[in-house]
């Protein structure tokens, strides 16, 4: 493995053959490079995960941060938004999805909510770890793992923090038993240390919604054995691989097809591209030419 090797993260993989993939999404995404505007429920994510690392940071240095720091903390990841992504291409942001007033005040509550009753029961081994495996010849798979801590029993447990604006319960065991990210997430870091991580999962903030106040959530899978284990990370693995490899070969061919039109993805909700896009609002250029009346054919 070097560092002139290719790469795919789970996002790539996820912009192509995910729930909301659409392989003409991720050629303008990661082909072409065309950015999309940042909207603000991804914005209070990237400034809660920037909280998370730094809190967790330093416990594991042996220092604790009290519940001002954490509030100066929050609120200058949230005023400060990044210029640039980690591939230096510049970021545009969109909040009109939220009322920036208020959501910073809710993270500012969940903050201190989080340095007293959340971070003192997280036994913390790694925080945002890079992860890099080779797939394929010249081909690595890249992450970056949130959290990875102990259980009360010893065994490790691979946390992905999320934050949520919904006030709706969108994450669940029975999602977190099928979410490829945590699997192969788990999977990595059982490649890497040589110790396989038994519970995957989520740490769930949710802000709060209307009138309600901040309120966190663990929502953890564990699988019953090792063996189970491995044999998850062996499928996860070839999973990767086979949707790596299919990219790669789609790529040589220059075509990329998108989802089906007309479903909830191919819409300006749901995709930054839907004006861009060839088979978005830019291709509907359709107009009603011949309306019958019922009473003309009968």
């Amino acid at each position: 493995m070097t560092e002139a090797n290719r790469h795919f993260s789970h996002s790539q993989l996820s912009s192509a053959f995910g729930d909301a993939g659409c392989l003409r999404l991720w050629a303008y995404r990661y082909v072409e490079k065309i950015t999309s505007p940042t909207n603000g429920a991804l914005h209070v994510g990237s400034s809660w995960d920037y909280l998370t690392r730094v809190v967790i940071g330093e416990k594991i240095n042996g220092n604790y941060v009290n519940a001002e720091r954490a509030q100066n903390i929050i609120t200058h990841s949230f005023n400060n938004p990044l210029e640039e992504s980690n591939a230096g291409v510049p970021i545009e942001y969109d909040f009109s999805d939220i009322d920036q007033d208020q959501t910073l005040d809710r993270l500012v509550s969940a903050a201190k909510l989080y340095i007293t009753d959340v971070l003192p029961t997280i036994d913390p081994v790694s925080v945002q770890r890079e992860v890099r495996t080779t797939i394929l010849p010249g081909v690595d798979i890249l992450g970056y793992v949130d959290l990875v801590e102990r259980a009360g029993d010893g065994s490790l447990v691979v946390t992905d923090n999320k934050a949520s604006l919904s006030g709706k319960a969108s994450r669940t065991p029975a999602k977190a038993m099928i979410d490829q990210q945590l699997a192969l997430y788990q999977a990595m870091i059982a490649k890497e240390d040589g110790t396989t991580p038994l519970s995957r999962g989520w740490r769930v903030l949710d802000i709060g919604y209307k009138k309600t106040v901040a309120k966190f959530s663990t929502i953890l899978v564990r699988e019953q054995s090792v063996a189970t284990a491995e044999k998850l990370n062996d499928l996860t693995m070839q999973s990767v691989t086979q949707q790596a490899g299919a990219l790669l070969a789609i790529e040589k061919t220059g075509l990329f097809p998108p989802t089906g039109r007309g479903t909830w993805k191919c819409s300006e909700k749901w995709c930054g591209y839907f004006d861009v896009c060839e088979y978005g609002r830019k291709s509907r250029t359709s107009v009603a030419v011949n309306v019958v009346e019922e009473d003309e054919w009968r």
